[in-house]
């Protein structure tokens, strides 16, 4: 859309869409910001959201589908989310997966309807304090895996998968976040899009791993598949480096110990090997696609 200039004695006004004025409840002597970005001036404000809700018919949708249901709902910015039911199993899955949304609380409940809403809102101090503890659980749950790796024995997998779920929340809650609030440049908003969904891949995938070598009774992983899986653990740390201190010229390295792993023969000695194979393949990929220099530059 465009406005035209007006001109005053020292500066010039243009008018606000009405309709956009609506959608953020604002008022008159109400401030708003804008903000520069090179040819860009961003108008935005920071008064909470209108009231919004949405409602869900889950009445004949499984486990998988009711959580897809409602976690959407919930990313995309709701405020009050209400939710028709058919079953107890169906109540028992909703009752799971808010029980897992951060800021989110069922306020009313029948046997066949579940009330939720949000009780805070996600701030820019949050979603930075949030992001910094998700790189610090991935590393965590790297450090509990090696130490298993030297022993041969995969006994954490309930604290593994604890630490997965946990992973996955606050990784929610960050994208919620970029729902709700401007928190990063335009620029950089799909990327960081893309960086939260792709840290939930690289947890879940440990977590994914671990749980599978944890089923075979006596592991004997190679020297090799230890050398592999400690270069993806040096791939993670030159990316956070990269992306907190913006040390760019890791990429070069982070491209060099991708292409070791990725483009390695698969070994065909033992399942073991195969299944820490997979993974780290998928992992370093990961790991590469994330340090972009073009995407980590802003």
């Amino acid at each position: 859309m465009k406005r035209r200039l007006i001109k005053q004695k020292s500066a010039y006004t243009i008018t606000l869409p009405i309709s956009w004025i609506r959608e953020n409840n604002l008022e008159t002597k109400d401030e708003i910001n804008l903000t520069r970005e090179k040819d860009s001036l961003i108008i935005s404000s920071d008064k909470k959201d209108v009231e919004n809700e949405i409602s869900l018919d889950l009445k004949k949708g499984v486990e998988d589908y009711c959580r897809i249901m409602i976690e959407g709902s919930y990313l995309r910015g709701y405020n009050r989310i209400i939710i028709n039911l058919e079953s107890k199993e169906q109540f028992r899955y909703s009752q799971k997966v808010i029980s897992n949304l951060i800021g989110l609380e069922i306020v009313e409940q029948k046997q066949n309807k579940i009330i939720a809403e949000t009780t805070s809102e996600p701030t820019e101090e949050q979603f930075q304090r949030m992001l910094g503890r998700v790189f610090n659980i991935i590393e965590y749950t790297q450090d509990m895996i090696k130490e298993d790796f030297e022993k041969s024995a995969f006994r954490n997998k309930k604290e593994i998968k604890s630490q997965s779920d946990d992973t996955r929340r606050l990784l929610l809650f960050c994208i919620r976040t970029l729902h709700k609030r401007r928190i990063t440049s335009r620029e950089e908003e799909s990327f960081m899009h893309l960086l939260l969904e792709r840290l939930i891949l690289i947890e879940h995938n440990y977590n994914y791993m671990y749980q599978k070598l944890s089923k075979i009774k006596s592991v004997n992983i190679t020297a090799n598949c230890k050398k592999q899986f400690q270069r993806t653990l040096e791939m993670f740390s030159l990316f956070k480096k990269m992306f907190f201190r913006k040390e760019i010229g890791n990429f070069s390295e982070i491209t060099k110990a991708w292409e070791e792993i990725y483009f390695a023969d698969s070994p065909s000695k033992n399942t073991e090997d195969s299944i820490i194979d997979y993974h780290l393949k998928y992992l370093s990929k990961l790991i590469f696609l994330i340090s972009q220099p073009n995407l980590t530059l802003n």
